[in-house]
């Protein structure tokens, strides 16, 4: 164990592990900020080493030190996860230092970032569950309706109806999204206009009408209609 650093800098404590087992022992029992590995360690072979230190410790700052001047030997290096991979005695004790440095604030860099991103992903399953838990709410309160109720887009396709919608046309919802709202509902003053019904639907009581409905059986059925525009999501039904 020894203590290295900058002139004017914080210093560090090292410790040094003469093989892959005793350092990944040293790794679980100690709180350790930066591993230089050695690319060719006894008891391993490859990379096999750097592999295990990224997947055990993702959060680590790793170094790999190879006496191999080998393109091919740091490009797999840095794939599997290090930091660096520095040739050895291509370098002096200062740029070291500056080399450990900059990999700590990229690290530190990452780990903020993936901090984020996990904090946002908690965030967007908070805000799913909730939407969820309003269309379940929402949906409940509709099934239990007497009356039929439906949902209907701009181009007069129906996206939803409740239990009651369902038995009136003797249709399940799938059946009923395959289907135009005129070809289950017939108005007495005319062709279902979606764009000028939801443009004139602020007072409901403007929007009661007198139409048929058309059974799954072929029967008509007498109906009262009211049109009432509602927005889900910025779009208009």
């Amino acid at each position: 164990i020894e203590m290295v650093g900058l002139p004017g800098r914080e210093r560090h404590q090292v410790v040094h592990a003469a093989s892959m087992r005793d350092g990944l022992q040293l790794l679980h029992k100690n709180s350790i900020d930066i591993v230089v590995l050695s690319y060719r360690l006894p008891e391993v072979l490859g990379n096999c080493d750097l592999d295990q230190i990224v997947t055990l410790f993702p959060e680590m700052v790793v170094l790999v030190l190879t006496s191999e001047n080998n393109l091919d030997i740091c490009k797999k290096v840095m794939e599997t996860g290090a930091q660096e991979c520095l040739i050895k005695n291509e370098f002096n004790r200062p740029q070291l230092f500056a080399i450990l440095q900059s990999a700590v604030d990229r690290q530190q860099l990452r780990n903020s970032m993936e901090e984020e991103r996990i904090h946002l992903a908690e965030i967007a399953n908070k805000q799913a569950l909730k939407y969820r838990e309003s269309k379940a709410k929402f949906q409940a309160i509709c099934d239990s309706a007497f009356d039929g109720i439906m949902l209907i887009n701009a181009s007069g396709q129906p996206v939803y109806c409740n239990e009651s919608a369902s038995k009136i046309f003797g249709l399940r919802l799938s059946d009923i999204k395959n289907l135009s709202i005129d070809s289950l509902i017939t108005f007495e003053d005319g062709d279902f206009k979606p764009q000028k019904e939801l443009k004139n639907g602020d007072n409901p009581g403007d929007n009661i009408k007198r139409a048929l409905g058309l059974h799954k059986n072929g029967k008509q059925l007498p109906l009262e209609v009211t049109l009432n525009p509602v927005l889900v999501e910025g779009e208009l039904y």
